[in-house]
């Protein structure tokens, strides 16, 4: 599996976009990326006109990738009526409709035209191959604007304008299902909602989502509720273990985070370090068990921390360290299965070097010589 690096939410302003749009040309130099179909330098287009709706639309579509890149398609009308389809790696495949207020789409309008929208340039590319392209067009008052961005390879201001979309329609509801239902075992879906709009995110919960170890530091120098929760009931210490981030996670205990707050599906931060496929594990796995982590907890589907350690990736270490802090070895999930019984069902992927079947064979053997059944 790998990790889809998406860049971060931040605030947008005409200041902000100005600097990055001055930027640009030394970032294209040097980064390899590039731009093309740009306006002549000018004041945008639609700056201080009167916004007329009547022929109105804003689209926002992001293409497939290599990974698990999410493929969808939101529209927004003059109403407030948001046009949803889904169609790969998204929780809601096929049409969808939300509505938000037109008001809302008033705000949002006016914020991509002040931000330089209209002004940007029609294309911007990179040399990396296989990511996605993020295509957002805005038609209004007869004029008509489209943006290709592929691999977030813009001015930072566009990247946080298709986010501002994004959250605008509440994208995650479809994107990920129902945020009480979301589950702590997929780092890829904990990343996703570390940097992608997501309802109750907090800075914090970014911060440790994408290991920004040093803004994490100065959020937490303020006094920020460290135990906040999202949408999902999930900390930013849940961000941190399941995003492999050790130096977040140590940060955020010493700030008194609690490490067994449940998220709505009754997964712990200890879980989310269990389904860690990285080293880091191990670590963060410790850190929370040091820090009092209860290591029976069970989620809504009855599985534990030591079931997911052993079958969803089979990690030996962290196997060891659950064991060795006390995990009920022979705890049932709702399909009947213990730790072990489960893993017997599951057919390693070998891979070129044989680690997989290695882990999976260690596992068993932990498992069996601590007396567990099937």
């Amino acid at each position: 599996m790998r990790r889809i690096f998406l860049t971060s939410l931040a605030a947008l302003s005409l200041g902000i976009t100005v600097v990055a749009q001055e930027t640009t040309e030394t970032e294209l130099l040097f980064s390899g990326r590039q731009s093309s179909d740009c306006p002549a330098p000018a004041q945008s287009p639609l700056v201080g006109m009167p916004l007329d709706l009547a022929d109105f639309e804003l689209t926002l579509s992001r293409t497939a990738c290599y990974g698990a890149c999410p493929v969808y398609t939101v529209k927004i009308a003059a109403d407030g009526t948001v046009t949803y389809d889904g169609v790969e790696n998204v929780a809601i495949k096929g049409p969808a409709t939300g509505r938000i207020s037109v008001a809302a789409v008033r705000e949002l309008t006016s914020h991509l035209i002040h931000a330089g929208f209209m002004s940007l340039c029609g294309k911007y590319s990179t040399g990396v191959t296989d990511q996605s392209t993020t295509i957002t067009s805005l038609r209004i008052n007869g004029v008509s604007k489209v943006v290709s961005n592929y691999g977030a390879s813009g001015p930072e201001a566009l990247n946080d304008l298709e986010k501002e979309v994004d959250a605008a329609v509440d994208s995650h509801r479809w994107r990920h299902g129902d945020p009480q239902t979301e589950t702590l075992w997929d780092f890829r879906e904990i990343w996703s909602d570390a940097v992608m709009p997501k309802p109750g995110t907090t800075a914090l919960m970014r911060a440790a989502g994408k290991s920004d170890v040093k803004t994490l530091r100065e959020l937490l120098g303020k006094g920020p509720d460290v135990d906040a929760q999202d949408t999902s009931g999930w900390t930013a210490l849940m961000y941190a273990a399941g995003n492999d981030n050790a130096a977040g996670v140590d940060l955020l205990l010493r700030a008194g985070a609690n490490p067994n707050l449940r998220s709505h599906k009754n997964e712990t931060a200890l879980m989310a370090a269990a389904a860690d496929i990285y080293e880091g594990g191990v670590e963060i796995c410790d850190q929370l068990l040091k820090a009092g982590a209860e290591v029976n907890v069970q989620n809504t589907d009855n599985e534990t921390a030591l079931m997911w350690a052993a079958y969803l990736d089979p990690r030996p270490k962290v196997v060891s360290a659950l064991i060795s802090a006390g995990a009920n070895l022979n705890l049932r999930d709702s399909r009947g299965d213990t730790a072990l019984s489960r893993l017997l069902r599951v057919r390693p992927d070998y891979g070129d070097d044989g680690s997989d079947r290695l882990n999976h064979e260690e596992v068993l053997r932990l498992l069996r010589k601590a007396g567990a059944k099937e």
